[in-house]
């Protein structure tokens, strides 16, 4: 495997973003009704808590069976992109995994497609937090769905009545009082109704004393879902609101400053001077030249005409908040990519202001381009992987070679096209090698697997048409984190033309290119081989034709090199199979007898003699 490759294969298996290639699954009509694992790198094990070894070859909804009640239809989605071979690229929540995800979808070969994913459910959740910090900076905010069941609280555990994990998940009418419940759901119903916000105070007996607290309630939507979020503070006591107000303050004033997130207030398409140094970095341009820039001179022109639409949406009141994805042009003529928030911004002082809005802006140039080189890697790969004079493949570790992943190249060098060997559909690979190679080839790869070792040899396949192939393969095992071997990978690539050539001179250095017995050089080799005691008796027999330069002379060469070939087909027959016949000059040859003692070998020297005499009786 050359450098380049391990580079690519180590990035894509090494990267922190999440990598996954798909096989489409389709029924009889051809619709897409699941689709199989070809491939994951470990961010993706980590994100979504599957084990490759365990879902590897396998389809999602044996590995997933509730993917198919999930609101988004994964399946439906990723077929468009297989059976297009087209890019695509969504937010998305799974209800199967309870995370969202970041998507990029991708095909380079009809009925595949590839992901690359990042977990973004830490991200969204923190948006949530920060949001709701910017925006109501109160002691405690309650999260519920449309059917009051509690999603999520952002508070100190010490000033709830039960902790959070006794309270996520349930039924709110489970959690406080009867009466209690009926306040919130009344004025909960009025929010939803109106679509503004509502304000009530109730009390609670808490540390066996009454409290009262004051709520805002309004009904939104986030990431596609109703819900209620209900920011709610204690006002017993005027001191104690006074006191929390200024550390709110404090705290908001730190968040601001602090956050790792740009954040700015906006009055319709203007920067105010309410900006933090954060967002004054992402956009590279002074505080002063923000404040009078409108922000849609500064966005990229292929962005801008989705953000107005969500823009306009917003400002007429369809819509509480957005986000998206988009590019903004720096000063110095650079873009940078940002996940954008958009929403208002619920504090007194900007409550009637409906023109003025937080813009919440995180760099995210680094993961962009990180996409980009990724989805360049992948195109190089698939053209490096198209040129290949032979295979690269991946395949499982047992007596069949089953091949989970094999080149387009699997066509050229066996005549079998790669799907009739992906996971033995037609044929195993090990059908393909030769059989006297395969038992070998299988201790030699159990040896590379024990020891850690890089596997290389060569051995001979048979194609499709039934010919002979000499191949080529260099590969290694994949181990995880605990050295198990999970599978292995590697090259083969034809060598037939360079070993048909070695095969040949090899046969020329050691064979006399006439007669085509063994030349002087190997007879001398094999003489020296066989000096040893497992041979003996040794017995050596070597002999001259006479009267082969006057047959040259008188008849030509041609009738002389005749009579070589005769002379050297008689000795061939008269001896065994062990024993070593050579021409060792012009017309003498030898044969070397090993365990031979001098009577058998006297017998073999007269049949020999005796078949010469006949031989010479007869007209040339």
């Amino acid at each position: 495997m050359s450098m380049q490759d391990k580079f690519y294969e180590t990035l894509i298996k090494e990267i922190p973003i999440a990598y996954a290639h798909h096989k489409m699954i389709y029924d009889a009509l051809g619709v897409p009704i699941d689709y199989e694992y070809v491939d994951v790198n470990a961010a993706f094990e980590k994100m979504t808590s599957l084990n490759a070894s365990e879902i590897i070859g396998k389809r999602v909804t044996e590995i997933i069976p509730d993917i198919v009640n999930d609101a988004f239809d994964w399946i439906k989605e990723y077929g468009k992109v297989a059976d297009t071979q087209t890019n695509r690229e969504f937010q998305t929540y799974a209800d199967s995994l309870n995370k969202y995800y970041r998507v990029y979808a991708s095909s380079s070969q009809k009925g595949y497609f590839t992901t690359i994913f990042l977990d973004i459910t830490n991200t969204i959740k923190r948006t949530h937090e920060q949001t709701a910090l910017i925006t109501m900076l109160n002691d405690i905010l309650l999260e519920l769905d449309n059917e009051f069941v509690v999603v999520n609280i952002i508070a100190p555990d010490d000033i709830l009545i039960k902790p959070k994990s006794d309270m996520i998940g349930k039924h709110l009418n489970t959690i406080v009082p009867e009466d209690l419940f009926k306040q919130i759901e009344y004025y909960a119903s009025i929010a939803k109704k109106t679509q503004k916000k509502t304000t009530f105070e109730y009390t609670i007996d808490y540390k066996d004393k009454k409290r009262w607290y004051k709520s805002d309630c309004i009904h939104t939507k986030i990431l596609n879902e109703n819900r209620f979020i209900f920011f709610t503070s204690d006002i017993t006591e005027k001191h104690e609101l006074e006191y929390k107000l200024k550390q709110s303050e404090s705290l908001f004033r730190a968040l601001f400053e602090q956050a790792p997130i740009g954040v700015a207030l906006v009055k319709d398409y203007t920067f105010m001077s309410y900006l933090n140094d954060k967002l004054i970095n992402i956009m590279g341009m002074t505080r002063e030249e923000l404040v009078k820039t409108d922000w849609k001179d500064i966005t990229h022109p292929e962005d801008l005409e989705e953000d107005l639409r969500y823009f306009n949406l917003f400002k007429s009141g369809q819509i509480p908040s957005y986000s998206m994805v988009k590019r903004f042009i720096r000063k110095n003529g650079s873009i940078v990519w940002v996940f954008m928030v958009i929403t208002y911004l619920m504090l007194d002082e900007f409550e009637d202001r409906k023109d003025t809005h937080v813009c919440m802006i995180n760099d995210i140039t680094e993961i962009m381009e990180m996409n980009d080189a990724l989805r360049e890697s992948e195109r190089s790969k698939s053209v490096m992987l198209s040129h290949l004079p032979g295979i690269a493949y991946r395949c499982a570790i047992d007596e069949h070679w089953t091949m989970h992943f094999i080149s387009d190249g699997c066509l050229q060098l066996t005549g079998y096209p790669p799907s009739s060997v992906l996971n033995n559909n037609e044929i195993t690979f090990n059908e393909i090698i030769a059989p006297e190679y395969r038992d070998s080839l299988h201790e030699q790869w159990r040896a590379v697997v024990k020891d850690k070792t890089f596997f290389k040899g060569e051995y001979e396949i048979i194609t499709s048409d039934g010919k002979r192939k000499w191949v080529y393969e260099q590969g290694q095992c994949i181990y995880d984190d605990e050295n198990n071997p999970l599978f292995l990978e590697g090259l083969i690539i034809d060598i037939t033309e360079s070993k048909n050539r070695e095969l040949r001179i090899s046969y020329m250095n050691s064979h006399d290119i006439l007669t085509g017995l063994f030349n002087r050089m190997h007879f001398m080799n094999e003489m020296q081989r066989h000096d040893i005691k497992n041979c003996l008796p040794l017995s050596i027999i070597i002999g001259d034709i006479n009267g082969v330069r006057l047959v040259n002379n008188a008849f030509g060469t041609k009738r002389g090199d005749k009579l070589l070939l005769s002379i050297s087909h008689l000795i061939k027959q008269n001896c065994r199979e062990k024993d070593i016949v050579a021409r060792i000059g012009g017309d003498d040859f030898a044969i070397l007898m090993p365990n031979t003692d001098n009577e058998t070998a006297s017998e073999i020297a007269d049949k020999i003699i005796s078949d010469c005499e006949k031989l010479s009786k007869k007209p040339l």
